[in-house]
C-alpha cells in the first residue's frame, strides 16, 4: 500500500489533523526531484516565451482557463522558472518533453496558435536526436491529460500523465482534471445545508453508470427513507427514460437542498460549496473531474468504486485521500442505499467533519492545477521519480541478483567438473581399445 494511504481513518482531533499535515508538509519540504525540461534546443525558441505568447493572446487565455484538460500547459509554466530544474540532463532525475498534445489537438476550438508554437512532431524529433534520449528513453515524462489524445508511438517508452490511466497501456500515471476557474477559500462558503450531492448523468446505458442508476432507483421505490438528505441533479432532458419520475429543475425552488431533479445545467460549484457530502460513482471512466472539485469546494468525497485504489486517484502516493474521504462498497449501497449513507452521517460527526476539511484545505493544492499555492506539477516529477526508481531497482534486481549469482556460479562449477569426468571416461576409454 502506498505511504500516502496508511492514515486510513479520518482524524477525531485536531491535533491528529494537524500531526498529518505537518508530517507531509516536511516531507514536500525535504523532497526535491532535479529535472531537465528541453528549451531552445527542441522548441526553437525560448520555452518561456512560447507560454508566456500563448499566455497574452486575451482569446487563448481566457479558453485555456475553461479546459478542463489544459494540465500540461500549466505544468510547464510552473517548470520553466522551478527551483528543481536543472540545465544539465546528465544530473537530472527525470526528463521533461515540452509538449502540449491536448491543447494542439483542441487548437481549432482554443485559438491559442498551438500547433504554431508547439508542433508536437517537430519537437519530438528533434528530442530523438539528443544524447539525453538516446540514453535515458524511459526515464521521460509528459503530461496530456485529455482522454481524447493517443500516445505517439515514439513516446511508447516515455511516462504518460494521462487524466484516466485505468485500461490504458503503461507506463502511466493519472493526473488530475483543471478545476473550475473559480477562486474559493473555505471560509468563504455558506451554511452546508445540502447532506449528499450527486450531479451528472443517469440515463446512459454504460455499464460504468449502474452505481448512478442505484441513486435514482432507491429514491424512486422510497424517497421517505432518504429522510429529505440526498440532492440529485441530473442532466439528461426529462422526457428520457431514466428521468421518470424526476422533477424538472426550472421547477425547484431557489437553493433546493434535497429531492431529485431532471433537465438541469447546474453550477456544480454552487451546490459543492454547499454540500456536506458528493457521491462519487462511477461513469465512463473510474476517474471524474468530482475528484478535483470536491477538494476545491470542500465537500467530503463518498466514494462508491469498487477497486477505486487499485486503478488509482491522482497522485494518491502523496496525498492520504483515505483521511478525509469515506468510501461505501458497491454491494452495501447496492443492499441498502439510504441505511448506509445514514451510517456515514452517524460515523462522521461534525466535528469530525470539520477536522477532515482542515486537512482538504491543506491537500487541495496538491490537485489544483492553477492555485497560487499548487504543487500538481511538483507531484508529477515525485511520482515519476518514483516510477523511474522503481523501474531502476528492478533491473539492478535482475542483473545484481545475489542468489542468482550464486545458482549461476554452482551451474558453472557443475559444468567444468562434468566436462573434466567427460574428458577423463575419454581418455581412459581410448587407452583400454590401444591395449
Amino acid at each position: 500500500m502506498p505511504r500516502a494511504l496508511a492514515a486510513a481513518a479520518p482524524p477525531t482531533t485536531l491535533s491528529a489533523a494537524q500531526g498529518i499535515i505537518r508530517h507531509w508538509a516536511a516531507v514536500h519540504a525535504k523532497t526535491s526531484v532535479p529535472f531537465y525540461l528541453y528549451d531552445h534546443e527542441v522548441l526553437g525558441r525560448s520555452l518561456a516565451e512560447a507560454l508566456q505568447q500563448m499566455d497574452d493572446q486575451a482569446t487563448c487565455r481566457h479558453n485555456i482557463r475553461q479546459y478542463a484538460y489544459a494540465g500540461e500547459f500549466w505544468f510547464l509554466r510552473r517548470l520553466v522558472n522551478h527551483p528543481w530544474r536543472t540545465w544539465d540532463a546528465a544530473s537530472a532525475r527525470v526528463l521533461v518533453i515540452p509538449v502540449l498534445l491536448g491543447v494542439e489537438l483542441n487548437d481549432h476550438v482554443l485559438h491559442c496558435s498551438a500547433r504554431t508554437l508547439f508542433n508536437s512532431s517537430s519537437i519530438l524529433r528533434r528530442v530523438q536526436q539528443t544524447w539525453a534520449w538516446r540514453r535515458r528513453e524511459a526515464e521521460h515524462v509528459f503530461v496530456a491529460t485529455d482522454f481524447r489524445v493517443k500516445r505517439p508511438d515514439v513516446l511508447r517508452r516515455a511516462l504518460w500523465v494521462r487524466f484516466d490511466a485505468f485500461n490504458q497501456s503503461s507506463p502511466i500515471i493519472p493526473g488530475p482534471q483543471v478545476e473550475f476557474p473559480i477562486a474559493f477559500e473555505y471560509n468563504e462558503a455558506p451554511a452546508r445545508n445540502v447532506t449528499f450531492f450527486f450531479g451528472g448523468q443517469l440515463s446512459r446505458r454504460h455499464r460504468g453508470y449502474f452505481m448512478r442508476w442505484e441513486l435514482v432507483d432507491q429514491w424512486r421505490a422510497n424517497r421517505t427513507r432518504f429522510n429529505n438528505s440526498m440532492l440529485l441533479i441530473t442532466t439528461d432532458h426529462c422526457n428520457s427514460s431514466g428521468s421518470a419520475g424526476l422533477v424538472p429543475l426550472a421547477s425547484a425552488p431557489p437553493g433546493v437542498v434535497h429531492g431529485a431533479y431532471c433537465g438541469g445545467r447546474i453550477r456544480a460549484s454552487r451546490i459543492y460549496r454547499r454540500a456536506e457530502f458528493a457521491l462519487m460513482p462511477g461513469g465512463d471512466e473510474p476517474a471524474s473531474r468530482r475528484d478535483t472539485l470536491v477538494l476545491q469546494f470542500g465537500s467530503i468525497p463518498v466514494y462508491m468504486r469498487d477497486g477505486l485504489w487499485a486503478t488509482g486517484l491522482p497522485f494518491q502516493n502523496f496525498i492520504p485521500y483515505r483521511a478525509f474521504s469515506a468510501s461505501l462498497d458497491e454491494a452495501e449501497a447496492k443492499r441498502d442505499l439510504a441505511g448506509s449513507l445514514g451510517a456515514i452521517v452517524r460515523r462522521y460527526p461534525p466535528s469530525t467533519r470539520s477536522y477532515m476539511r482542515l486537512l482538504m484545505a491543506y491537500f487541495k493544492d496538491d490537485v489544483l492545477w492553477t492555485s497560487s499555492r499548487s504543487r500538481c506539477a511538483e507531484n508529477v516529477l515525485r511520482e515519476a521519480d518514483r516510477h523511474f526508481q522503481t523501474s531502476r531497482n528492478v533491473i539492478v534486481n535482475e542483473d545484481e541478483n545475489p542468489m542468482l549469482e550464486k545458482l549461476l556460479l554452482v551451474a558453472e562449477c557443475a559444468a567444468i567438473v562434468l566436462l573434466a569426468v567427460a574428458s577423463c571416461c575419454y581418455y581412459y576409454a581410448s587407452n583400454s581399445s590401444r591395449k
